[in-house]
């Protein structure tokens, strides 16, 4: 489940959760002072997988 800053969960659909379980994701990164280019590996598991609707999330989060 994604959540936003202040608590409340993400809308009811794939691309706002991915968008922001990956934003969620770059803030504990940036906690740690790394970005999403010193990762090396990142695993996600969705279950009702919906390319056409969660490709632009990925592409914006992973240039």
């Amino acid at each position: 489940m994604a959540y936003q800053p202040d608590g409340a969960q993400t809308p009811d659909n794939l691309r706002d959760r991915a968008a922001q379980a990956l934003r969620n994701t770059a803030t504990g990164l940036a906690s740690a002072g790394v970005t999403f280019s010193d990762v090396v590996r990142l695993t996600i598991y969705v279950t009702d997988w919906q390319t056409e609707k969660s490709t632009s999330s990925w592409r914006a989060s992973f240039p």
